[in-house]
């Protein structure tokens, strides 16, 4: 007897089949249970959840609403501490938990549109998050190969880095702005702590 499989669950275990062979010929060790299940084409974690504890469904808008705020308190740690984030970045030092504003795929604002109380006003934010983010991180990785690369006794150097530093946080400010506009809008779904 063996459960019938459906969407998803059933197109994984034709994809792990067809692998099985590959994988145990370029010599991957496989755990018994997992080869087991692939050659069968069971989901062995499937049969031993009860159905009541299953895993939520694939799209969950709150998942992009975290992603959202999420930013936000990465954009204002950020913005709180510069001058560490910069030399860190100057000197070739892992900025640890001052990251850039993350970047978000467009579709994740797209999905939440229809969501908040002014879709037109969210998705200009979005469109200007997703732009600035792109030029901060660029920006900062620009100032990251200007050190690596460039010659430490080299003015020039330095001042390289100084300038894509400051363009990316000029970016990383105009990324705050887009949060700050966004994160009001999206009301109830990202509950009262969000809200300022």
């Amino acid at each position: 007897w063996a459960p019938e499989l459906t969407g998803c669950a059933r197109d994984m275990s034709r994809f792990v089949v067809l692998l099985l062979p590959i994988a145990l010929a370029a010599g991957m060790q496989l755990p018994r249970r997992g080869v087991l299940a692939a050659a069968v084409g069971l989901d062995l974690q499937r049969l031993a959840v009860p159905p009541a504890f299953a895993a939520p469904p694939m799209y969950d808008p709150s998942i992009s609403v975290y992603a959202i705020l999420q930013a936000q308190r990465t954009t204002q740690r950020l913005l709180a501490d510069e001058d560490t984030f910069r030399t860190m970045v100057a000197i070739g030092l892992p900025t640890g938990s001052l990251q850039m504003p993350p970047q978000l795929l467009f579709s994740s604002f797209k999905k939440l549109e229809d969501t908040v109380s002014d879709p037109g006003a969210f998705m200009d934010a979005a469109i200007e998050y997703v732009e600035y983010t792109r030029d901060a991180n660029d920006l900062v990785e620009l100032a990251a190969l200007d050190r690596k690369n460039g010659d430490p006794n080299d003015p020039r150097t330095a001042i390289a880095v100084q300038d894509h530093l400051d363009r990316s946080m000029v970016a990383a400010r105009g990324a705050a702005k887009a949060l700050d506009k966004m994160v009001p809008l999206l009301g109830p779904v990202a509950g009262p702590s969000s809200m300022k």
